[in-house]
């Protein structure tokens, strides 16, 4: 500023400086026009990418978990990756995208070290190892294969197995986790299904391919109608999914309405016993089990406990397995349940005329009681939104706001 106000000759180089000091210390925002059609001023803004963003250096060093052997949690123990060749390696995968003759084409960030082709690595997650045989650094549609890979770069492996996105990458010796990328549920649903036999298993082929590609999207079946539901984060998102299973993998499909992926909870504690009392094929299935529901402050899916020391422990799993099941379908609309928590307080059985699937009946008998005396809610998926608007707006706005059940937490003026 001294020199502006004086009438001198500021460099190029020194204006650059501090425009990045200023940049890194987010007191300013460096803006560029243009257009990538006909690639108008796509170059002034990569240049400025490399002249005024953070290089690895000038960023705080990443701390991973230092991860025990045979075990796919972590310790207490920090390991701060610091962005040198020399330290630990430490590389996270971040996307995957399908090539058709290589298999998986993995998307990589490396933090710490040097990943060379041809070593072998270490999967945290999946506890397994990984061989790094073709590593490329890829320019829009192009690739150049490289033998390395150092800390800073961002870069793509060919043919992983096991590595998702989201998994560490690290020495075999030294197994380290970064924190893993959170995918939030899928709040809207779809049924697809195939025009034909033959494009049916094209068809489940491919959404297992696009779930490993997005992991936002998520496939499940119907357990009443057995239909195939294909879950996103919105209209739009299920709309790219049903693009890309047309034109990629040239499958002919039938949609369903989009279906809103509402949830269902519970209101009090309510107990309740089941019991199963019926002869098949000649010999008589007999339990009896005494379960008791009640709310969870967190709306995570549903919670079993038991503290029966004295029952075998394949009749425990069959009561859990039969109740979280069922919990798939909650007692108003069909809707999974959330926010619950189940304890299993006692189990009556006869050692000649019990068996696991009739334990299973009792328990499902019981849950189901329970839940008609617990009261249930729906509920909805929420989003936090954001609205900037001209002011002679505001009423309009907040007047629709308010039609769509939305609930405005602030009003700011944001000024000139």
């Amino acid at each position: 500023m001294s020199r502006y106000l004086s009438g001198a000759t500021i460099p190029i180089e020194v204006l650059k400086k501090s425009i990045r000091s200023a940049t890194l210390r987010l007191k300013i925002t460096p803006v560029f026009c243009g257009s990538a059609f006909k690639n108008k001023g796509v170059q002034p803004l990569l240049s400025a990418v490399v002249d005024y963003l953070p290089c690895p250096m000038d960023r705080p060093s990443i701390v991973a978990n230092l991860v025990e052997a045979k075990k796919t949690h972590s310790n207490n123990k920090k390991v701060e990756c610091i962005p040198d060749f020399k330290a630990l390696l430490c590389v996270l995968a971040f996307k995957l995208v399908e090539d058709p003759f290589a298999g998986y084409l993995t998307y990589l960030r490396v933090y710490s070290g040097v990943l060379k082709k041809g070593t072998q690595v270490w999967n945290s997650r999946e506890q397994k190892k990984e061989r790094i045989l073709h590593l490329v650094k890829v320019h829009s549609k192009s690739r150049q294969e490289v033998d390395y890979l150092k800390a800073g770069d961002i870069g793509a492996a060919l043919g992983l197995k096991w590595t998702k996105t989201g998994d560490t990458l690290c020495d075999v010796s030294k197994p380290l986790a970064l924190e893993s990328i959170a995918f939030p549920e899928p709040v809207i649903s779809m049924v697809v299904e195939a025009r034909s036999s033959v494009d049916h298993k094209k068809m489940l082929k491919a959404l297992e391919l696009l779930q490993r590609e997005d992991p936002s999207s998520f496939v499940s079946t119907d357990p009443e109608t057995g239909q195939i539901l294909l879950m996103g984060m919105g209209e739009l998102h299920l709309e790219v999914l049903i693009h890309r299973l047309k034109e990629e993998h040239n499958i002919l499909l039938n949609m369903g309405k989009p279906r809103v992926s509402f949830k269902e909870t519970i209101l009090k504690t309510a107990k309740a016993w089941g019991e199963f009392d019926k002869e098949i094929n000649g010999k008589r299935q007999f339990a009896k089990v005494l379960v008791q529901v009640e709310p969870c402050t967190e709306f995570k899916k549903l919670t079993f406990r038991s503290k029966l020391h004295n029952i075998p422990s394949e009749l425990i799993q069959s009561i859990q397995l039969g109740i979280e099941d069922s919990a798939y379908s909650g007692p108003l609309m069909g809707y999974r349940l959330l926010g619950a928590e189940v304890h299993l307080l006692d189990v009556k059985y006869e050692a000649e005329n019990s068996d696991a699937a009739a334990v299973k009946a009792a328990s499902i008998l019981a849950f189901r009681k329970a839940l008609e005396g617990a009261g249930g809610q729906l509920l909805e998926p929420l989003f936090d939104v954001e609205v900037t608007l001209p002011e002679s707006f505001l009423g309009d706005v907040v007047g629709d706001l308010n039609a769509r059940r939305a609930k405005v937490h602030a009003i700011t003026s944001q000024g000139h």
